[in-house]
This record gives structure tokens, C-alpha cells and sequence, in this order.
């Protein structure tokens, strides 16, 4: 897809976005850290006072604890190796939130803004009163004009990690139904065969192929900014991967300039909250694999998914689950919330008498994958 075919309509989106989400990685931020150069917060401070002043809702996902906390620790053992392991990153994470969230405040507070801390782990997103007891703390801030600086909680979170900051900021953007996302990295954008792509609408198994691994001290790298950009695309949404040396570049993201790689589902209609929620937040608790009358009639036509088309099941689950629907070669098509249970499902699949015109999920309650 050419930048040139989406460019008209990409901007009128963008004017219509009443939040920005702004994810700042370790590679951008790490060398400020290291060499004590605040320039980029400062610069950074303006451009969110910029937005704000535009109408738009500014909330910031960003790394650097544990760059800060390595930093702080280095004074501490002259000039010894830094340790490496899990517990080492916990602390050095503790060390140095505190340093990365008054930074944060220092420059914020230089243009009139409050900088909120908000420490996440996946626990929030997966309970639906964590969710909501969240959102509703950062629609308050932002409607105080605070920026929210959210970063995942790294002391505490072990056994269950979101992994990265995109993925974070992904969810975050899936938040808000009007949103666009910024990934600001140490390259402009995403590249195969070293040639820089402008637009992307479906990611499929060459661009992850494509996509290389985390930066130096970084935890993600490409192909987690894909897989974010994928639940972008899915929800109908906005994203854009720039390089972040200079944060000057934000304005020209949110005025839809040819920068960077952008992100642009096919039809620029973002899902419904719900259906959000379905797609990117539930934990699937099993699958559902569907014949092709069923796939047609749930894709095409808008309708619910009947039991009389689903073939097999896996996983155990309860009425009001969330499972995933595939098509019979295991192509997951979306995500839906059960009206039956799977031994239900299972009685009707195996017995004749059981009547298969019943309802197994609602089309209120599913969400199909965008690029399908």
C-alpha cells in the first residue's frame, strides 16, 4: 500500500483522535540516561504541552527504570560488572522508577503539567474490576490535564509479564476508541530487505520474518512493535513506529506526515469497547474450530455463531468464558464469549438429538480479527 492512497484519509483520522499514547523505548531513552542529557525530556515536555493545547489527551508508556537503576547502582561498585539476572533487573527497576518518574516531573512541571506514575501489571488487564478501576483512574488524570507515565511493574511482576513496553502501549492505545499510537525507536521505521515499508494494513509471516530482535538492553525489538501493530489494525486503530532521537518528530506523526512506518487497518472503524475487550484483553480458556458455512456467516453476514458449526473443541470452559475461534485448519478468526459451556458443546457435537440451531456466542459478544 502506497502513503499516497491512505494519506487523505489517514489525516481526517487523526484529526478526529482525541487521545495520543506515546511509547518511549530503552534504546531511545538509555543513552540520555547514560550520558546525564535531559535535552530529550525537555523537548518531549513541549511537544505533549503542544498536543494538550490542540485538545488531545497525551498519555505516555515509557521504559528506563532499569537503565536509571543501573546508572545509580555503577557509582555504588567502582567500575565492578553490573549482575544480569531476573533479580538483579527487579531491583535495579527499584532503584530507578523513582529517578525516571521525577525526571518525568521536572521537565512536565517546566510547562505546567503533572506527571501521574501508574505501575501496571498483566493482573489489571485481565481482571475486569482492575480494568475498569484503571480506567477510570486515568480518565481522571486526564481530564485534570496530567500526563499519566505508565510503565509496567517490574519488581513485582515475575511469573506473569507483559515482556515489553509495546505491548503495554498497545493495550493502553486499545483503551481508548479514537486513539493513535507512537513508538518511538532507534530506527525510522520498519524495513525488509532494507527497504523502509510506509504503510502496512495486515501483518502476516513475512513482515515477522522481517522483524529482528531488542536493541541493546532492550526486551522487545521489531517484532514485538509488529505484534502490537497487529492488535492496532485489529481494533481499527492507529499506529506509527518513528525514530525517537528527536521527539520534535511527534507533531509531524499527529499531523499524518509521511514518516516513520504507519500502521492503517482497512477500513479505519474502530471496534466497540466491548469488543476490544474481547479481542486484546480475555484470556482464551479454548478453542472453538468452525466449518465454512459458520466462518462465512459470522464474517460476512454479521451473525452469531450457531453450534450446528463448530466441528471440534478444545479446552475446558464455562458459559460467559472467552475462546477462540478458528476455522478447521486452526486459523484463529476472532474471539468470542461462550453462551454455553464446552461440555455443552461437546453433547452437541457427538449427540443427533441435541438441537444445533442454538446459540453458542452471541454476535454482540465477538470479535473478529480485521485482517480476516
Amino acid at each position: 500500500m502506497n502513503f499516497e492512497n491512505i494519506e487523505n484519509q489517514l489525516k481526517k483520522n487523526l484529526e478526529k483522535c482525541t487521545h495520543v499514547v506515546i511509547k518511549i523505548g530503552t534504546g531511545v531513552l538509555n543513552p540520555h540516561i547514560e550520558n546525564t542529557d535531559f535535552e530529550f525530556f525537555q523537548i518531549l515536555s513541549r511537544e505533549v504541552k503542544n498536543l494538550q493545547q490542540t485538545g488531545k489527551k497525551v498519555l505516555i508508556v515509557s521504559s528506563g527504570a532499569v537503565g536509571f537503576g543501573k546508572k545509580i547502582r555503577s557509582k555504588k561498585i567502582n567500575g565492578e560488572k553490573l549482575g544480569n539476572s531476573i533479580v538483579d533487573k527487579q531491583a535495579y527497576a527499584a532503584l530507578g522508577q523513582s529517578f525516571l518518574i521525577n525526571t518525568y516531573r521536572e521537565y512536565l512541571a517546566n510547562v505546567d503539567l503533572d506527571a501521574a506514575q501508574i505501575l501496571i501489571t498483566m493482573a489489571d488487564f485481565k481482571s475486569r474490576n482492575h480494568f475498569h478501576n484503571m480506567k477510570r483512574a486515568l480518565d481522571q488524570l486526564l481530564a485534570w490535564g496530567s500526563v499519566p507515565i505508565i510503565n509496567e511493574n517490574d519488581t513485582v511482576a515475575i511469573d506473569e509479564k507483559f515482556g515489553d513496553n509495546d505491548t503495554i502501549s498497545a493495550m493502553i492505545t486499545g483503551m481508548y476508541e479514537k486513539s493513535v499510537l507512537i513508538i518511538l525507536t532507534t530506527i525510522d521505521g520498519f524495513y525488509i530487505d532494507n527497504q523502509k515499508i510506509d504503510v502496512l494494513q495486515d501483518i502476516d509471516k513475512i513482515q515477522m520474518r522481517a522483524a529482528g530482535g531488542a536493541s541493546a538492553g532492550g526486551i522487545g525489538g521489531m517484532k514485538t512493535k509488529l505484534m502490537a501493530g497487529k492488535k492496532i489494525i485489529q481494533s481499527g486503530q492507529l499506529m506509527n513506529i518513528s525514530a525517537g532521537k528527536n521527539p520534535g518528530i511527534i507533531r509531524e506523526v499527529v499531523a499524518g506526515a509521511r514518516v516513520g512506518t504507519w500502521f492503517v487497518p482497512m477500513t479505519l472503524e474502530s471496534l466497540g469497547a466491548k469488543k476490544r475487550w474481547l479481542l486484546h484483553y480475555r484470556q482464551s480458556m479454548g478453542e472453538l474450530f468452525i466449518d465454512e458455512g459458520a466462518r462465512r456467516a459470522i464474517i460476512s453476514a454479521g451473525a452469531s455463531l450457531l453450534a450446528v458449526g463448530i466441528k471440534r473443541l478444545s479446552g475446558d470452559f464455562e458459559k460467559g468464558d472467552v475462546v477462540t475461534i478458528c476455522d478447521l485448519n486452526g486459523e484463529a478468526l476472532g474471539m468470542g464469549a461462550m453462551s454455553l459451556s464446552s461440555t455443552r458443546i461437546a453433547n452437541i457435537i457427538s449427540d443427533g438429538t441435541e438441537k444445533k440451531g442454538i446459540e453458542a456466542i452471541h454476535r454482540d459478544n465477538l470479535a473478529l480479527l480485521a485482517s480476516k
